[in-house]
């Protein structure tokens, strides 16, 4: 049977202290709130005993374990969060499970400031994915930079050989995204190897109508 256990600590006004813990089959979690919506900080700390059905939340099939660290911090005009995850991937039929596996880390840090939401770093390091983002979205869309790197294309079938980067920009909003992004890298499939290879994206009104050019040189 599921067991649900919640524990609540100096039961006072939100601009006091408080204290929260709970624990489920699933995760365990403890946190602290501290101050008031003016001038506020809060902490959590979270184990998650079970990744499938949290990577369910993003239309992820991936099994595992993990933990969560996060610190938020509010003024009257702000407010910063910053997270971190490490994660023990041990399988699941996302075509992300091997990329994650045995283990990855996610940290990030965004800040919320008149309607603008500002990522500064987010960053995910697993053995065979690294990928970093960083900019602004505001209700007019999107200005994101990313950069991203497979060190190992066998990962993704064991036909390939080789790595590849990416950086890029993406822009707007959906349905005019646009997308803009080089591929560098050296590909070998079954056994042959290539030369240094470049390809060129440039696409616009993403998803609905694109359009746009790619080229591939090397």
């Amino acid at each position: 049977p599921e067991i649900y256990t919640l524990s609540l600590h100096d039961a006072l006004p939100i601009s006091w202290p408080s204290d929260r813990s709970a624990t489920h089959a699933l995760l365990g979690a403890t946190g602290r709130w501290s101050g008031n919506s003016a001038d506020g900080t809060a902490t959590l700390a979270a184990t998650v005993k079970d990744l499938r059905p949290f990577a369910a939340l993003a239309a992820l099939d991936l099994t595992g374990t993990g933990t969560v660290q996060a610190n938020l911090h509010t003024t009257a005009a702000t407010t910063r969060i910053e997270l971190s995850s490490a994660l023990q991937v041990r399988g699941g039929h996302s075509p992300l499970a091997p990329l994650l596996a045995p283990r990855a880390r996610f940290q990030s840090m965004v800040t919320i400031e008149q309607g603008v939401t500002s990522i500064s770093s987010a960053q995910l390091v697993a053995d065979r994915l690294q990928a970093d983002v960083h900019g602004r979205y505001t209700e007019d869309g999107m200005d994101m930079a990313f950069k991203a790197a497979l060190p190992d294309l066998a990962v993704l079938s064991p036909r390939f050989a080789g790595g590849a980067t990416a950086q890029g920009n993406i822009t707007g909003a959906a349905p005019h995204l646009g997308v803009v992004a080089d591929v560098d890298g050296k590909v070998g499939i079954n056994g042959t190897q290539s030369g240094a290879l470049h390809l060129k994206l440039d696409a616009h009104e993403l998803p609905q109508r694109p359009r746009g050019s790619l080229s591939l040189s090397g």
